[in-house]
Formats: structure tokens, sequence, C-alpha cells
């Protein structure tokens, strides 16, 4: 933001405009993205091959099941209000999430940042807690690759979940398990949903959780690299997204020029997230 312009209410509100066909093209990628990779790791039938459809699809799964029911949750996804509840079963239910159960604990992130209401402050506490470079390794490599942050999204982040959030995803998940069973593909189901959501989905959840707040100097970060903005629906422009939480993701790179410099770090991607933790464990104390 230029230091001697502050958006208007007009600006604002321009960019705060929704537009239903967004959504749903957004809704209608993942999907798309999902079954190609599919497709293609069963075509080429190699283990490389099904290793790259696993991390394609994970990131999809993320960006419906993290990404896009965050937008819903501001109400930002779609235009008419009631899309972003109707909507569910394509983009929250699959990932035992609900509109209104990601609100309950999402909105005091807003409304209580940085105070003991704000539900990420406990996380961030025990992350600075002995903060050095071999922890920063840890918890940027070793825990969202190879299981403790999968443990955690299961026991913290699912499980912990109140029964009516999680049904939903019980019933549709259980389903698609039965059905799996029946015609005899269940471990391409177990291959291809299950343990993308278990490792990738996690481990981008577990990265964005780290790089939305911690280890920055302003309150929060925007990390703008073009292959997360283009795979995670701009979510990394996070700290313009708290500045303006009404205005939707495809709007977040025009809005970034109002967002105040004197609050906003910046990474342009994973490792330049990772050197500022560096930077972060080496710091003066």
């Amino acid at each position: 933001m230029n230091a001697d312009h502050k958006p208007t209410a007009q600006e604002i509100k321009a960019l705060s405009a929704k537009n239903n066909m967004r959504g749903i093209a957004a809704l209608a990628r993942d999907w798309l993205l999902i079954g190609l990779a599919i497709v293609l790791a069963e075509t080429l039938d190699s283990p490389l091959a099904t290793l790259v459809a696993i991390w394609i699809i994970g990131s999809q799964q993320y960006a419906l099941g993290e990404v896009l029911v965050h937008e819903a949750s501001h109400a930002n996804l779609f235009r008419t209000r009631g899309l972003n509840w109707w909507l569910q079963p394509l983009f929250a239910w699959p990932f035992f999430k609900t509109v209104d159960g990601y609100r309950k604990w999402h909105l005091p992130h807003h409304t209580q940042f940085g105070t003991e209401g704000d539900p990420i402050v406990p996380r961030y506490k025990e992350l600075r807690q002995n903060f050095t470079t071999a922890k920063a390794f840890r918890i940027w490599f070793i825990e969202p690759l190879l299981g403790p942050a999968a443990w955690r999204y299961v026991s913290e982040d699912i499980f912990d979940e109140e029964l009516k959030v999680l049904l939903p995803g019980l019933v549709m998940n259980g389903a698609a398990l039965a059905l799996s069973i029946v015609f005899g593909v269940w471990p391409e189901f177990l291959i291809y949903w299950i343990l993308p959501h278990l490792w990738v989905f996690v481990a981008f959840y577990h990265w964005q959780e780290i790089e939305d707040h911690f280890a920055c100097n302003g309150t929060g970060r925007n990390t703008i690299g073009a292959v997360r903005s283009v795979l995670f629906h701009n979510s990394g422009h996070h700290e313009t997204h708290h500045q303006f939480p009404s205005i939707p993701f495809y709007n977040l790179p025009s809005a970034r020029h109002m967002t105040d410099p004197q609050r906003t770090c910046t990474s342009t991607g994973f490792w330049e997230s990772y050197r500022q933790l560096l930077d972060f464990a080496r710091r003066p104390t």
C-alpha cells in the first residue's frame, strides 16, 4: 500500500464483488485435475506416475477441502450466498468438514487475532519453544512428509470435531469405500483418495499453517509464488485476506497493493519460507 494512499470504500467494494461462475469453475478445475491424475496413473501404470498422481490429487484435495471451504466460510466462494452451503458435498463433506464447523473456529482467528481467543495462538506458542535450525528442518520436512503432521491432523483436526460436523464426511467416505469394495477397486480408493488426503493434503495444510503468520515480522505473510497461487486459488495472499476478508480469492492479487506493508511480510514460495524459518531460528535472543 502506498504510504500516501489508503484504499477507499469504493475500491474495496469493487474488489469484493462475488461471481458464481468463478466459484463453480474453481470446483470443476480441482475435480478435473483429480480425475486426470487418476487416468494418468492408470494409463502409465508405473510407480513414478502413481506418485505424481498422488501429489496432484492431494494438492487438489487441499484446494477443495481447505482453500475453498475457507472461501465459503466467508461467503466469498459464490455470489449467491446459499451456494456456499448448498454445494458443500462438492468441497467440504468429502474432507470431514462443514462450512458452519469451519466458521466456528476460523472466524475467531479474524475477530480475536493474536489473543487467547485465537485458535492458532497455542500452536504458534508450541512452535516458538526452543526454536532452532534443527527444529525448523523438522517442522518443515520431517513432520509433513513422514507422518507426525498426519497424526496431529487426524487426532486434533478431524476426530476432535463434533459428530454433526463429521457425520456427512463419514457417510460420504463410508459409502465410497463400500462401493469400492463391491466393485473390487478398494485398493485404488485407498491409493487415490485416502493416501493423498492423509499425506499430501496434510502436508500442504501443515505448511500453510506455518506460513500464514509464524516467523513473520508483520502480523501475517503473503506467499505469492505463481505455482502456489495457481494450485491453491491465491490462498497464499493471506495477510491481504486478513486485511480485506470480504475480497474473494480471484481478486486477492489485485488487492495486494492495498495491503499495509507495516503488517505484512512476503515470501516467494516454499524455499523462501523455509529460509525465513532459518532466519527466525538464528535471530538474537
